[in-house]
């Protein structure tokens, strides 16, 4: 199979009738595509930063950073799902590594500030172009409306995510 061809095939099926496309093997098809498409994005962004000897976690923290600029540790552990105490090791050996500074914020001395350092930028940045650069091909590929319904799609779902849980679970 070639390296770029997707090893998930959809039903040709649900593509052309509207009312198959819920159906649970267009949903599972849909879930593997999903994953299947996060581990070439970290593959992609991964071979951007070999030489590093980066960890995957702390490759993701690096990037979280960039797209935001400067992170609140609180917001950061959010927004990457970690554990705090995963979190917190990873920023020692981000920071050990001088790709990340952190310093206590000002108007709330409790909040800690992570911000990259000039190393980390380069770094982040060599990984996040190489990224945008394979987003921007495909969503041109796919054209203006299948990326805005991608993106509502993936904004649905991380919206689900972030409603409040039943209590009784």
């Amino acid at each position: 199979m070639p390296v770029n061809q997707s090893p998930i095939h959809t039903t040709p099926m649900a593509a052309t009738d509207g009312r198959l496309f819920l159906r649970d093997r267009e949903v599972d098809e849909a879930a593997a595509l999903i994953r299947a498409a996060a581990r070439t994005l970290d593959r992609l962004v991964g071979s951007a930063t070999a030489r590093s000897g980066l960890l995957s976690a702390e490759l993701d923290i690096l990037i979280e950073l960039h797209d935001r600029s400067v992170g609140d540790v609180s917001r950061l552990r959010v927004s990457l799902g970690a554990p705090k105490q995963s979190l917190m090791r990873n920023l020692a050996l981000l920071e050990a590594k001088g790709l990340i500074k952190r310093r206590i914020a000002s108007a709330d001395r409790r909040r800690r500030i992570v911000e990259l350092t000039e190393a980390g930028l380069e770094l982040a940045g060599a990984a996040v172009d190489q990224r945008r650069d394979m987003l921007r091909q495909v969503l041109i590929a796919a054209g203006p409306e299948a990326a805005l319904g991608a993106r509502r799609f993936l904004e649905g779902v991380i919206a689900r995510d972030s409603k409040p849980r039943d209590s009784k679970r």
